[in-house]
């Protein structure tokens, strides 16, 4: 992960667009810093008093909103002082959570799930949490996915699967023996049961060519000789017939370490679509984990019942009673159909097939397809009944939420994410380039269960990067933070925290659950084995004061996109044409049993209006809705909804019973939508944001040119809050209008400081505010009372103008006389005498505190001391290139009397690699943006000698690239470390309008 430069940056400028377009601003151009940065790029804290109960909370956010940290533990191995000592570190740093996962065990029958040993750490992990204000969630079983000790492969409450036989037949020869075999089945599985027996006539050859087998509609049953132990059977005459028998087998499926890793007994993954499964969970729970101590305890310091990962490996999802239930769910018998189900590899871990891919044989595509989706929406209804629900009302009595990641299988995600308390998604952005807006969006896919189901938290298992380890900074974080947060998500678990002596590896860096063997596995082992440890509280505080402004009132969203699917890898059906997130729409996707909701109701143009406030709803190349939905869109378009329909309308039904008339039906209900005033189509997804705004749905925040910045809304008491991050490379400055009343207010997450913005416009119902945002920058703006604002404020200057000690001031880094327009219409002319020039500061004292593994294995840290007269990444200084640790860069500026404005004056640092902190002569400075490493030093400075300070931490792996042991190292190239800049200071001038 290299670090990205801070200042070294490209700019993309449309300032002054929406401005010069509604309101006629007059006034040239803001000055700029040298480097490219106008004032406006970052706020100044004024010392405003903060009233409102948005900035109070803001200031000074209450545990419940700091963020939480996964914690791997090998099981009961890990001690009760380690416990003791390694939670004070997490809640010194910051972070109000744990979330324990017993991931494996060096003894797994005195120290795994369910051990005395086990209980015994729980409790002292929560009686600890207790003391120190943390939550303490646990996971519902040890690694994922979820497995039960004394559940074998062939338990009947175990995962099962329909595996699949096949033989092959000449017309008028006869079969004899068996229902034909299925594949053999995983390691374990001793037991299988047939589920059904058929003869199918192939429509030309059942040798499989390029795609599926066709087969005709003339299926024999075979199941009744077949279970008597021997089919004999002749095919008619004339072609080839394929013989199937279907097999219903446990899985045989372990969780990740294996059935042996963390338990005494072998534990294998329970069935998630019966209620066995979750029963069998729940029955361990109170039979082995729970004790009357613990039970008491959860209530007082627990947090959720967490279940990770949803990664289920089968032939083919499956149940005992499946074909009763299907029958009971969808009208008809599946067994005729079974053929049609299995598409190669679909339920495999990881793998790449979707439900868009060919199946293994085919009757009729048309219907073959409306049966799989059956099938996926009876997995579906089983899943939340069987498992979600029991599991749910299992945290209910315990005093807990269930907090759940739901994706990756063949389910309606929407319908899964609506049952459960916490819905979870992970951080699934590889990329942070404007480029990923793409995949950014698979964020948005689970929020609109979060925000139309009116859930205050949508969390994040944020942010495992595979080949990360060792590697990953906490600039990197940062980025795919505030990707998550204007998606919807509202909640970080970081991935995560690893205790010192884990399996006993005492040697620094210590324990690690994904470098075992010193393998580059995935990111991150975070805890004070970590250089950056010491800085990681202004990142927690940022978080805290993000997740505080997102939980605040109710999420405001421009768009709703209709997303039926039940494909598993989340990337197909989404929106990807970037214009419409370019044109600074938001949106979430939304299903059938979303807007099917008592609350999804439209009034005064809005779907939700208690909650999402959805001003529009998009079709795109939809090509199925269930009835109800139509009936549900058409009722939402009469009402005044906006609604565009890309491609074709919807023509059918999902599901294959009675497809005749629900067919003729969803047509009829779509040609009613499509007269509707409000309805318009397009032909591609890229006219969306043009025939949106010509419907009159705007966007809350928008700007005259496409921009690329995201933005997510939060409706207060006090007024509308956006969250607005710049997602690309380049730096974007622009004027913004924003939906709101009121007076505009910047928020800074970094300090928690709230001011004033002293130059805005107002027109037709929207705030305009210029805005400058770094690359990968967040910014956080409030339009209505969330800072005291002065009287009157500029509409337009041809310098900075900002609010210091509830008055108006202009700010320039040149001299002149600059002219204010201000709301009252005058025209206020300011001088500002001269201003210094800025200044490189190129020499500095370097101290190095040098981490590495001492002759004892533990860590030792030895000094470098360096004269540097050019700032260079440590990898280019001999002396430093396999170094990691801790650099404190110390210079001395000579800023002679009198500077104007009283000293006036912002610090950059350019390019830093990773986390920093700054002092001025000797005065800490509390925080600093770890985006933009810029900073107004003012009232730090003092005329004639100051000193400067910069102490930077940085990740462990060019150490550990020449440490034996991590290989997974060695093989990385070496990062760019240190203070590499350039690193300015420039003076600026300030002047009250008056």
């Amino acid at each position: 992960m290299s670090a990205r430069p801070r200042r070294q940056i490209r700019r993309v400028a449309v300032l002054g667009a929406v401005a010069a377009v509604v309101v006629g601003v007059v006034g040239s151009a803001v000055p700029v810093y040298a480097g490219g940065q106008n004032f406006a790029g970052t706020a100044v804290s004024t010392g405003l008093t903060m009233t409102t109960q948005t900035a109070k909370g803001f200031s000074h956010p209450d545990d419940s909103y700091r963020p939480k940290t996964r914690w791997w533990w090998t099981c009961g191995e890990i001690t009760a002082g380690e416990i003791k000592k390694e939670m004070a570190s997490i809640a010194a740093a910051g972070f109000g959570g744990v979330e324990i996962l017993c991931m494996f065990a060096a003894d797994p029958a005195t120290q795994g799930w369910g051990s005395a040993a086990m209980q015994d750490r729980m409790q002292v992990a929560l009686d600890t949490g207790k003391r120190l204000g943390l939550d303490v969630d646990f996971t519902v079983g040890p690694a994922w996915p979820l497995a039960v000790p004394g559940v074998t492969p062939d338990s009947p409450d175990a995962a099962q699967e329909l595996a699949v036989g096949t033989a092959t037949v000449a017309g008028g020869k006869a079969y004899t023996g068996a229902a034909p075999a299925a594949p053999e089945a995983a390691s374990g599985v001793t037991k299988q049961t047939l589920v059904a027996a058929q003869a199918v006539k192939c429509a030309s050859t059942c040798k499989a060519g390029s795609g599926s087998i066709a087969l005709k509609d003339s299926s024999v049953d075979l199941t009744a000789d077949a279970a008597d132990g021997s089919i004999s059977w002749t095919a008619p005459e004339g072609g080839e017939w394929q013989v199937f028998g279907f097999w219903r087998r446990g899985t045989g499926q372990a969780t990740v370490v294996g059935a042996d890793g963390a338990s005494g007994k072998p534990a294998y993954v329970v069935d998630h679509f019966a209620k066995s499964g979750a029963d069998a969970a729940i029955d361990f729970w109170q039979k082995s984990v729970l004790t009357s101590q613990m039970k008491a305890s959860l209530r007082k310091a627990g947090g959720d019942l967490f279940e990770d990962s949803l990664e289920l490996d089968s032939a083919l999802h499956w149940t005992p009673d499946f074909l009763a239930e299907f029958k009971h769910r969808r009208g008809y018998d599946l067994r005729p159909f079974l053929p049609v189900l299995t598409i190669d590899r679909l339920h495999r871990q990881y793998s790449p097939v979707s439900v868009e891919d060919l199946a293994d044989y085919v009757f009729s595509a048309n219907t073959d397809r409306r049966v799989r989706e059956d099938y996926y929406q009876t997995l579906t209804d089983l899943y939340v009944a069987n498992h979600v629900e029991p599991l749910k009302r299992f945290a209910h009595q315990l005093g807990l939420q269930y907090r759940a990641q739901p994706y990756a299988e063949t389910t309606e995600i929407g319908q899964v994410g609506l049952a459960i308390d916490v819905p979870e998604t992970e951080g699934l952005v590889t990329s942070l380039s404007a480029a990923s807006t793409e995949r950014l969006q698979q964020y948005r896919i689970q929020a609109g269960a979060a925000h139309l189901g009116h859930k205050p938290i949508y969390s994040t298992e944020c942010c495992a990067v595979l080949g990360g380890a060792y590697g990953q900074t906490w600039e990197d974080l940062l980025g795919r933070f505030s990707a998550s947060f204007v998606g919807g998500v509202n909640q970080v678990v970081l991935h995560g925290f690893a205790y010192e002596n884990g399996l006993g590896m005492g040697a620094w860096p210590g324990f690690s659950p994904f470098t075992l063997g010193g393998g580059n596995g995935f990111s991150e082992a975070f805890g004070p084995r970590q250089a950056t440890w010491a800085d990681t509280p202004q990142i927690t505080d940022w978080l805290s004061r993000m997740q505080y402004v997102l939980r605040q009132g109710r999420p405001r969203v421009d768009v709703a996109i209709y997303r039926q699917s039940m494909d598993r890898s989340l990337s197909d059906a989404i929106f990807k044409d970037p214009n419409l997130s370019r044109a600074g729409y938001s949106s979430d996707y939304v299903s059938s049993s979303l807007i099917d909701l008592p609350t999804s109701v439209v009034k005064d143009r809005r779907l939700d209006p208690s909650g999402p406030g959805y001003r529009a709803l998009v079709l795109d190349n939809q090509r199925a809705i269930s009835v109800n939905a139509a009936r549900r869109v058409l009722s939402f378009a009469k009402a005044g909804l906006p609604v565009v329909v890309v491609g074709d309308a919807p023509s059918r039904t999902s599901g294959a019973l009675e497809r005749g008339v629900s067919d003729r039906e969803v047509t009829r209900l779509m040609d009613s939508v499509l007269t509707q005033r409000s309805v318009r189509t397009v032909g591609d997804e890229s006219k969306v944001p043009a025939m949106l705004a010509k419907l009159g749905a705007r966007p809350a925040l928008e700007s005259a040119e496409p921009t690329g910045l995201l933005s997510t809304r939060r409706s207060t008491r006090d007024g509308d809050v956006y969250v607005i991050y710049n997602p690309s490379d380049d730096e974007v400055s622009t004027d913004v209008a924003l939906e709101g009343d009121g007076s505009p207010a910047e928020l800074n997450p970094w300090t928690g400081d709230i001011a004033a913005i002293g130059e805005w416009n107002r027109r037709a119902g929207r705030t305009i505010v210029s805005i400058a945002v770094a690359p990968h920058q967040t910014r956080v703006i409030g339009v209505g009372n969330f800072a005291h604002a002065p009287v009157n404020h500029a509409l337009s200057s041809e310098a900075e103008v900002a609010v210091d000690g509830g008055r108006l001031v202009i700010r320039s880094n040149a001299s002149g006389t600059f002219r204010t327009v201000l709301s009252t219409g005058r025209t206020v002319k300011t001088v500002l005498p001269k201003v210094p020039a800025a200044r490189t500061l190129d020499r500095w004292h370097l101290a190095v505190s040098d981490w590495h593994r001492g002759a004892d294995g533990a860590l030792e840290k030895t000094d470098h001391e360096l004269e540097v007269s050019r700032l260079e990444p440590w990898s280019q200084i001999p002396e430093l290139q396999d170094v990691s640790g801790v650099g404190t860069y110390t210079t001395t500026m000579h800023a002679p009397q009198g500077w104007t404005g009283g000293r006036h004056a912002r610090l950059s640092l350019g390019d830093v690699f990773d986390t920093f902190r700054v002092k001025v002569n000797g005065e800490p400075i509390p925080a600093v943006d770890q985006v933009t490493g810029s900073v107004d030093i003012s009232r730090y400075l003092k005329g004639g000698s100051n000193t400067i300070e910069v102490r930077v931490a940085t990740t462990l792996r060019n150490r550990l690239r020449v440490t034996p042991g991590f290989p997974g190292q060695a093989s990385e190239a070496r990062q760019d470390y240190g203070l590499i800049g350039p690193v300015t200071v420039t003076p600026y001038g300030q002047a009250a309008l008056r």
